[in-house]
Order: structure tokens, then sequence, then C-alpha cells
């Protein structure tokens, strides 16, 4: 089970998530660039579920942002320092935001509305 599945799980749509997996929304960064005007067509009809839907994209969009510019700063980094671009192999394989071991809780709906 992926990333997406889960959180999708864990905010109630699990009946969205076939249509998630058809559309190719399959990893953090898919679903960072999914815009509202897509919802129904994925399943997420009601107003709650949109508003659940919205606020995780956001909290993912975050994520996903800062991974992405972190990795930007760590490459400019090897290249401004190529001496020492041995000892920075092992941030190679973060560059890509979907190979990341993101944790975000979609569990405490308390938390997750409060913004």
């Amino acid at each position: 089970m992926g990333l997406v599945t889960t959180w999708l799980n864990g905010i109630g749509l699990k009946h969205a998530i076939p249509a998630f997996r058809s559309a190719g929304i399959t990893t953090p960064t898919k679903l960072a660039n999914l815009e509202f005007h897509q919802y129904e067509s994925l399943g997420v009809i009601s107003g709650d579920e949109r508003k659940k839907l919205f606020y995780l994209v956001q909290r993912i969009k975050l994520e996903v942002d800062g991974r992405e510019k972190k990795n930007q700063h760590q490459h400019q980094h090897q290249q401004q320092r190529p001496s020492r671009r041995s000892r920075h192999t092992l941030y190679e394989s973060d560059s890509d935001p979907d190979d990341c071991d993101m944790h975000v809780s979609v569990t405490d709906e308390a938390t997750f509305y409060s913004n």
C-alpha cells in the first residue's frame, strides 16, 4: 500500500482510491499537483470530502516543496565543493521526492482542520 492510498484511507476517502490510481495519482508529488476542479472526477463530491482532500493536498504540497528546496540546496552545495562530492553521494538518492519516506499524519482531525 502506497503513501497516497494510506493518506486517502486516513481521511475517509477509501472509495476514491481506484479513481486516483486510474488517474495516475499514486505518488506524493502527483497528489501535491492535484487541483480542486479535479476532485469530482475522482469521486470526491461532498463538501466534507473536498475539504479533507484539500487540506491533505496542501500539507503534501508543503512537504514536497520543502524537500525539493532542500534537494536544490544540497545540489548547489555539491557543485560548489567538488572535492568533497564523494562524501555527499548519499544525498543523490534523495533527489526524487517520491522516493523519500514522508510522514504526514492525517489521523488527528482536530489538528488537521485547525488551520
